[in-house]
């Protein structure tokens, strides 16, 4: 056994190896957040000192914004919704008639068939005699409801009924059955989404701090009710002259932020979500050009965490809310 002397020695050339180390580790992350992602642009060369956008750049964005307002035309997306039937485990009757555990408006069948929750996929089994549509083409008997879907990209799927049309949508871990009608006059009074101004200013490349292992984040829904998501990490940004760190949650393999800036309740939605791809190489790009409204006045949407509630930045960018829209 060695002397005291030559432990303690010991010791501290360990402790100096595990602090060398361990600010070497913090080192590389603090340069990783600071270098651009090799092979990407620098796009911040594109522009002038005026803020002025490449034309390249703004033909992307407005061909997305085109493809994200097409399905929100009066009868087939939000402008139509009519409401809302939140969806538990179990089987389900459908109908008009009173008996029914999810009640449609008078004019419907008295019986449509079934609805069940399964592991939350969401199943139909029509009711004898009943021939509705599902995507344009007449349905089978039986068949399941799915939701849209992020990546790979799908829309919703929808059940139409005459001038009725039901779509599953999925809010967190929250399940609903969503009913919209062709004709009301939020319908006929919509036209179109409005948009801030394309500004490159709001294209970031953004560190992600990659938690050891992803997180069950606790939170609420706009109806206070208690929910949870999955965080693979946060992204740390400047914006508007401040750094900020935004939670992200899960979705399919894409990241999803929520959040509300110092501008919510008066020029922008109460709550804007936000998809990013994967990060690479510990970055990752976020487009506020590409956010837009979450529909909360007819489901039990999610809120932001704590930390994405920005109160002291504005983010002047992405979709603006309609006159109609409830924006606190």
């Amino acid at each position: 056994m060695g002397s005291s002397v030559e432990m303690g020695e010991a010791w501290r050339k360990s402790l100096r190896t595990v602090w060398i180390g361990a600010w070497t580790m913090a080192l590389m992350l603090s340069l990783a957040c600071s270098r651009p992602t090799p092979g990407t642009k620098d796009r911040t060369k594109d522009r002038t000192n005026d803020g002025a956008t490449d034309e390249a750049y703004r033909a992307e964005i407005e061909r997305w914004r085109a493809e994200r307002e097409a399905p929100l035309k009066p009868e087939e997306e939000e402008p139509s919704v009519a409401g809302l039937f939140v969806l538990e485990e179990g089987a389900w009757t459908m109908g008009s008639a009173e008996a029914n555990d999810i009640r449609l408006p008078e004019g419907a069948p008295s019986l449509v068939g079934v609805v069940e929750l399964v592991r939350g996929r969401v199943y139909i089994s029509l009711a004898e005699g009943m021939a509705p549509q599902l995507n344009d083409e007449a349905a089978p008997e039986a068949f399941e409801l799915r939701p849209a879907q992020a990546n790979p990209q799908r829309p919703a799927d929808r059940l139409q009924l005459g001038r009725l049309t039901l779509i599953v949508h999925r809010s967190g871990p929250r399940i609903t059955l969503r009913l919209r009608k062709t004709e009301g006059p939020v319908v006929h009074s919509f036209t179109g989404v409005r948009w801030f101004p394309i500004d490159e200013r709001y294209r970031i490349s953004a560190c992600f701090i990659e938690y050891g292992r992803p997180r069950r984040v606790p939170g609420i829904n706009v109806q206070g009710d208690a929910i949870s998501n999955e965080s693979p990490g946060e992204a740390e940004l400047t914006i508007d002259g401040r750094t900020v760190r935004l939670q992200a949650w899960d979705d399919a393999g894409r990241l999803w932020f929520l959040f509300r800036d110092r501008l919510a309740g008066s020029e922008t939605y109460g709550i804007r979500e936000l998809y990013a791809d994967p990060p690479r190489d510990g970055r990752v790009l976020l487009d506020f050009n590409r956010s837009y409204n979450l529909p909360c006045a007819d489901s039990p949407c999610p809120t932001p965490p704590p930390q994405n509630v920005l109160t002291d930045v504005a983010i002047p960018a992405g979709e603006v809310p309609v006159s109609s829209e409830p924006v606190s």
